[in-house]
């Protein structure tokens, strides 16, 4: 072959695509991939819809130990923000101080932000996406996090900002690794790793992505390799200085006071890490919160993408095998690498913690399904649409007990505790615009598990702005004595539960109830009938007051009025437990009804087989004697 036809061959051959630029799109479809983008945008109007019924951004439970440790310290970039474990200052510290101002009276603003947050994380995996996919594929692989079921929590709750801006940073720090942007790359993981530990995931990530587009670079260009080979080395030495100042960074914050959670003492078994998979791979698929029909008709089509899959890597090339292979087994590597850890926090389950992890799962394997079929890919981000619209809503009422979900602070209980400590909050600010210098707040009949949303005394007194406030149970009987300088009732099963009672009506109620312990009847009467006169509410207090009555009048022989007062406590709110069958027993005896006496006493003792007046009412009807003890032994 002569000089010249070689020199013509070489000018003709294809040159080597820079790797920054490798299957980018063409610039003429940048209109259409707009649409695309927007298009794949929507996904957030579905998770929005399926956060309906309630306003977003409330704070509840660690919200309110940031938001009071912002209050009544200064501020120090090195702490825990007055949580129990990890140093995260631009989650806490920045975010809190940033929004902390709007969180009570405009919480749609961080809401809005949290949705923000999203559609970067979604814009930003889109783009990596485009570079190997059309413009529809990338929309169905980048539309994970906006399909995702835990983004509802995350983006309803304050502190779920941890979560959402580590998930943002790191998928800013894959973009521009993937450009080849080493600096920016290491940059947004280093942020993303002053959000949330996680973010290391990011910064171990940069290096290897150099090192891939090293390798792609090949030996044909000289001038190309010996540029990347100076990107991979440039992008190890900045990993380790980001690595190494983070380090050093959480070393100082130990010395203020920040903690690690224990690790569990069998360490990483094998028990362990299949509870982890059991928990993490449902979640991470949107089947955990799912009723089991819709969980099981889901599971079947995701069987039968996967069987597709299977059958696809049999029969394709070698090369698209491969290709698909590979972003599977990055996507499952990121995945389990980021979600080990959280094996040493169970049985302590949330879906929310394995965010950043499950986004490189999401995203590793939509490219792989896509590699073997673009339909493969929209199947997939279909069957998570209708798991997502198919999730549980948030409850529109307050139910006496928390919903059963496997995330002990799953969306469903989040909304249960904004409902709750968000009604609290307006209905003491409405009945007690100010209170004293160490005063007392006491709740009564709180929905279970729903006092973790206050965070002990925190909530109270950032409402308030007095770090001497106090806030604890009642205590009934017990309660009798203590310091109340303000009470609140929750009411089963309403939109708003708690009501905060007012002051005469209380006060008077706890003179009744002392003078009723005293043996002070007729007192006790009177102060019983001056609380009713004093309180608007028809809750609990009001049941207790004609309860209370309602003994007193057996006391006196009167089964009729007693009979009376106990149908008005019942409908009320009175439950009917121990002291409610005891009482009905001695209104029987009254009448000389034995057989209903006899069988509400069985009721009395089968809920509290050691219920004193009870024992006493058993007595008595074995010796067919007088009715048992007087109301003073009986107040609530």
């Amino acid at each position: 072959m002569s000089r010249a036809s070689q020199i013509r061959d070489r000018q003709a051959a294809p040159r080597p695509t820079p790797p920054a630029e490798l299957l980018a799109p063409p610039a003429d479809s940048a209109l259409r991939d707009t649409a695309w983008l927007v298009c794949g945008g929507l996904a957030l109007l579905v998770l929005l819809w399926t956060c309906r019924g309630y306003p977003r951004g409330i704070p509840v439970a660690d919200d309110y130990s940031f938001l009071a440790w912002r209050a009544f310290h200064p501020l120090d970039l090195f702490d825990s923000m007055g949580a129990t474990y990890y140093w995260r200052p631009l989650s806490r510290q920045l975010y809190f101080s940033v929004f902390g101002r709007t969180l009570l009276e405009a919480p749609w603003i961080a809401a809005f932000a949290h949705a923000g947050m999203l559609l970067l994380t979604y814009a930003a995996l889109w783009r990596i996406a485009r570079r190997g996919f059309s413009a529809p594929i990338a929309t169905a692989i980048a539309v994970f996090p906006l399909l995702s079921e835990p983004a509802r929590a995350l983006l309803a709750w304050p502190s779920g900002a941890q979560h959402l801006l580590a998930g943002m940073f790191a998928a800013l720090a894959l973009h521009e690794a993937f450009a080849a942007r080493a600096i920016t790359a290491l940059l947004f993981a280093g942020l993303g790793m002053l959000s949330h530990e996680s973010g290391a995931l990011a910064l171990c990530a940069v290096p290897a992505i150099a090192g891939w587009q090293r390798y792609r670079a090949g030996n044909e260009a000289s001038s190309d390799a010996r540029r990347m080979t100076r990107h991979v080395a440039a992008a190890m030495i900045g990993a380790l200085a980001i690595g190494a100042l983070w380090v050093f960074g959480y070393r100082t914050a130990q010395v203020h006071g920040v903690a690690l959670p224990p690790r569990a003492p069998e360490g990483l078994s094998l028990l362990r890490l299949a509870d982890l998979g059991s928990r993490a791979i449902p979640a991470a698929l949107d089947l955990e919160d799912l009723a089991p029909v819709a969980r099981t008709t889901l599971s079947i089509g995701y069987v039968l993408i996967a069987a597709l899959a299977l059958m696809c890597v049999i029969a394709l090339p070698a090369r698209r095998r491969v290709r698909a292979l590979t972003f599977g087994a990055a996507g499952l590597a990121w995945f389990v690498l980021g979600a080990l850890p959280l094996s040493q926090l169970l049985p302590d389950w949330n879906a929310w913690r394995a965010w950043l992890p499950t986004l490189g799962l999401g995203l590793g394997l939509g490219a792989a399904l896509a590699s073997l079929h673009p339909g493969l890919a929209i199947g997939f981000a279909g069957l998570r649409l209708v798991a997502l619209v198919f999730a549980s809503p948030g409850p529109a009422m307050v139910a006496i007990a928390a919903p059963a979900t496997p995330s002990h602070m799953s969306y469903r209980r989040l909304v249960r505790l904004q409902r709750t400590v968000e009604s609290t909050r307006q209905a003491m600010l409405a009945m007690h615009p100010a209170l004293p210098r160490d005063a007392a707040v006491r709740f009564w009949n709180l929905p279970r598990l729903a006092e973790v949303g206050f965070q002990e005394h925190a909530a109270l007194r950032v409402w308030y702005r007095d770090s001497t406030l106090t806030w604890g149970r009642f205590g009934g009987v017990g309660g009798l004595d203590q310091k109340v300088d303000a009470l609140v009732e929750y009411r089963d099963n309403t939109a708003a539960p708690a009501q905060a009672l007012e002051s005469p009506a209380f006060e008077a109620f706890l003179r009744g109830g002392n003078a009723m312990m005293a043996g002070r009847l007729e007192e006790a009467e009177a102060e019983f009938q001056r609380a009713e006169g004093a309180t608007r509410t028809r809750g609990l207090l009001y049941a207790s007051l004609a309860f209370n009555r309602s003994w007193l009048a057996v006391d006196r022989r009167e089964p009729a009025r007693a009979e009376s007062l106990l149908r008005v406590s019942r409908e009320s709110g009175q439950k009917a437990d121990a002291d409610y069958w005891a009482l009905v027993a001695r209104i029987a005896i009254e009448r000389n009804n034995r057989p209903t006496a006899t069988a509400a006493l069985s009721r009395c003792l089968a809920l509290e087989p050691n219920h004193v007046m009870g024992r006493e009412i058993a007595r008595v009807l074995a010796a067919n004697g007088s009715p048992p003890g007087n109301a003073g032994e009986q107040t609530r």
